[in-house]
């Protein structure tokens, strides 16, 4: 019975990932994406996956600072190879959560860390990460033209980032323990890069002449970010286009621009799994050649 309800479990969130994307690509036609993401300039995708990979350097950074916070000491080298790895387990598990137990894993084996103290680092880091972005999300809305169909939507905005500071700051010194220097030179880090996220976001944008409503995108983009974290799909897809179709429609702007947006930056985010495995597959090796 064990093994059953992990599997059942997994086969559940594959079934919400397809029905997802069956969804949207009922709404919107694939042939009509398809022909959008043809016309994309290839140096639009260079760029933004040099954006997503900065993303990796920044939360490699944010681990290595909670780390040295903690009293263990890990080179930048390494931690960016195990952020690369991590990522790559991330990518097939509900809301990342697989990259969070490598890194635990990891950190216990080779860093001689207690499993609880690590696990406590990764719920920071995940926490501080949040934070961010909807900080982010909510300047872009302030920044954006507000739009008719959401009354009153700057200030909601404002209220949203104030209350979900002021309720971060809470969780993480009362429940985690972190005085407020920590959550602040942590933020910096996860500001970086969920600032990266979005400029990936806004230069798909751009590469696809959507100047006009090019902050939109990059706010439905970003809340679509936060729903994938939800562990009811495989690596938030389905959840992230089905988010952005609708948030496209509320908003008036166009339903197939957004779904080839969210699909871009899902095929672009690909490439640093795909780095995690080749980096995992040359630790194998180094690792059996040196037995």
């Amino acid at each position: 019975m064990k093994n059953i309800r992990p599997a059942a479990l997994f086969c559940l969130r594959i079934a919400v990932m397809l029905g997802a994307l069956a969804l949207v690509f009922s709404h919107v036609k694939l042939a009509d994406i398809g022909a959008i993401l043809a016309q994309t300039p290839l140096w639009v995708l260079v760029v933004a996956a040099a954006l997503i990979h900065t993303t990796q350097l920044a939360a490699a950074l944010r681990m290595r600072f909670y780390l040295n916070e903690a009293g263990t000491v890990l080179p930048l080298r390494v931690a960016i190879l195990m952020q690369y790895v991590g990522e790559l387990y991330g990518a097939a598990s509900p809301g990342g959560a697989g990259g969070d137990i490598y890194k635990t894993w990891w950190l216990k084996r080779y860093a001689q860390g207690r499993v609880l103290s690590m696990a406590k680092i990764m719920v920071s880091a995940r926490l501080n990460g949040v934070w961010a972005l909807g900080v982010v999300a909510c300047v872009l809305v302030l920044m954006a033209p507000a739009p008719a169909v959401i009354p009153h939507l700057p200030l909601l905005a404002l209220a949203a980032m104030l209350a979900g500071t002021v309720g971060y700051v809470a969780i993480a010194r009362f429940a985690l323990g972190e005085p407020l220097k920590r959550q602040a030179m942590a933020g910096g880090y996860s500001l970086l890069l969920q600032v990266a996220l979005a400029l990936a976001v806004w230069c798909i944008c751009i590469g696809m002449n959507l100047q006009v409503d090019a902050l939109a995108y990059v706010v439905l983009c970003l809340i679509s970010t936060i729903i994938a974290l939800l562990p009811i799909s495989v690596g938030g897809m389905g959840v992230r286009e089905l988010t952005v179709l609708y948030g496209s429609r509320m908003l008036g702007i166009q339903e197939d621009h957004g779904v080839s947006i969210a699909l871009m930056v899902t095929v672009v985010s690909l490439s640093v799994p795909l780095a995690g495995a080749i980096i995992q597959s040359i630790w194998k090796h180094k690792q059996a050649a040196a037995v």
